[in-house]
């Protein structure tokens, strides 16, 4: 016989948990199956943002003996996973089975729908694959296989009356673009690694992904110059104020007319990470947060205990 769980009732708050980085909706809805608050499998996720969030990561520890500790998981979230690598990972472990992915300007996108998988390479959890059922090898069997549907939406063809976790990035409503040509940093290196980096064109630093990498020397000390670019560009994406007000409004009323019903709701602000604006998170959040409570009974939850992340 089966064991019945018995989940929050309706009328309860919806708890939101206010986040700084995208991958740490990770740990909310890990935190929210503990707390049985959502089932443990086959959840629907509704994710508003500027960007999917489908990247397929490779682990150095298997995410098949993750422990349901929170420390454990917290640990895990940051050492293992990125800020857009953190979905196909819950949909692997079968958190989630349906994708919902909005983004503002996709006005003319109206349930796009594919059929999705994500595998293991071994079947070991550490490096996962993933992509449309269609593009599988014909008469191979794979073991494990998950399998989801995903949905292309515009923030008007949002479904009704589903029961989801709702996941809203504050760049839904206002993003930089590209915040790397933003985000200037330095990392200090030897000597001998400064004079390798100046002599060697097919350095391996040039291959690795980094942006727009120099090598200088500053008051006799040697540094890495990382995403240093002489000129800056608009922010295209950005949006003025009374145009993220608007957008916040059309998406409360949206939620209200097709009846949403969220079980947790992650906000991500993006910050650190440059995606949402410097000067425009915490008016975006303000807005969001009053919006929210307008349409629901919501309450806002610390998600590591103590101090707020603010």
């Amino acid at each position: 016989m089966k064991s019945i769980v018995n989940y929050k009732k309706n009328t309860d708050p919806i708890p939101i948990y206010i986040i700084e980085e995208h991958h740490e909706a990770f740990v909310v809805w890990n935190k929210a199956i503990s707390e049985k608050i959502i089932p443990a499998q086959n959840n629907i996720l509704f994710h508003f943002d500027e960007h999917t969030d489908l990247g397929v990561p490779s682990f150095n520890r298997s995410i098949q003996g993750l422990s349901n500790n929170f420390n454990s998981i917290v640990n895990f979230t940051f050492k293992e996973m990125g800020i857009a690598s953190f979905i196909v990972p819950s949909i692997y472990l079968g958190i989630i089975n349906q994708y919902y992915w909005f983004k503002y300007d996709n006005e003319n996108t109206s349930n796009k729908r594919s059929i999705c998988y994500v595998i293991s390479y071994n079947n070991d959890g550490l490096k996962l694959i993933s992509g449309k059922v269609s593009d599988l090898p014909k008469k191979v069997e794979f073991k494990n296989m998950r399998i989801f549907k995903r949905f292309d939406n515009s923030i008007y063809s949002i479904p009704a009356n589903k029961r989801v976790l709702l996941d809203i990035d504050l760049d839904f409503f206002s993003c930089t673009g590209f915040p790397r040509l933003l985000n200037e940093f330095q990392i200090e290196i030897t000597k001998r690694e400064y004079e390798c980096f100046k002599k060697n064109r097919y350095h391996p630093i040039y291959y690795s992904g980094v942006s727009n990498t120099f090598a200088i020397k500053k008051n006799g000390k040697y540094y890495y110059l990382i995403n240093y670019y002489r000129y800056t560009y608009p922010m295209y994406q950005k949006k003025s104020l009374d145009q993220i007000s608007e957008r916040i409004k059309v998406f409360g009323q949206q939620l209200k007319i097709k009846n949403v019903h969220p079980a947790v709701i992650t906000i991500c602000r993006s910050r650190h990470s440059g995606y949402t604006p410097e000067d425009q998170w915490m008016e975006i959040e303000k807005l969001l947060l009053t919006e929210l409570s307008v349409v629901y009974n919501v309450k806002v939850e610390n998600l590591y205990g103590g101090h707020s992340t603010s």
